[in-house]
């Protein structure tokens, strides 16, 4: 059974996200959407998380805490999945990959690009259109539209 951990803060997630879980659910018989525990709210976001990908049957989620390698070893995945919008991202996570590598010998880290139509959605622009009361129907999953408003909204007053 092919099994990788797609792992992030989703603060929230977006349709970036979502499509790279889409395209990578093609691939994998298991997907794990692993939620970072270092960031509040992990609950909220792991909520919003599996409503988002409530459509994709063998995606799972959960939070998960400490090191992302550490995590992968406890579940016995050796592949990880980024998405990358642009050569910034590139920089970034070729730096993280290396540092995974070095704490976990066997692991593998595949990046999947993201279209040219979803390059400018980030957690960040999601939490700032929210924050003003903005439209979210371009960045987020129309099944957790409520919860990330009611979320992001209240996070801002």
């Amino acid at each position: 059974m092919k099994k990788c951990i797609f792992a992030g803060s989703f603060d929230p997630i977006t349709l970036g996200h979502l499509d790279i879980i889409k395209r990578v659910s093609q691939l994998f018989d298991t997907v794990i959407v692993a939620v970072a525990e270092g960031k509040e709210n992990s609950a909220v976001r792991l909520d919003i998380v599996k409503k988002s990908t409530s459509g994709i049957k063998n995606v799972t989620a959960e939070v998960f805490d400490g090191m992302l390698v550490d995590y992968a070893k406890s579940k016995n995945v050796t592949t990880l999945i980024r998405g990358l919008r642009n050569s910034i991202d590139f920089e970034y996570e070729k730096h993280l990959a290396e540092i995974y590598r070095s704490q976990y010998k066997d692991l593998q880290v595949i990046y999947l690009i993201s279209p040219p139509e979803l390059c400018h959605v980030s957690s960040t622009a999601v939490r700032e259109i929210a924050g003003y009361g903005g439209d979210l129907s371009g960045y987020v999953a129309i099944e957790a539209l409520n919860e990330i408003k009611q979320q992001y909204i209240i996070m801002k007053t």
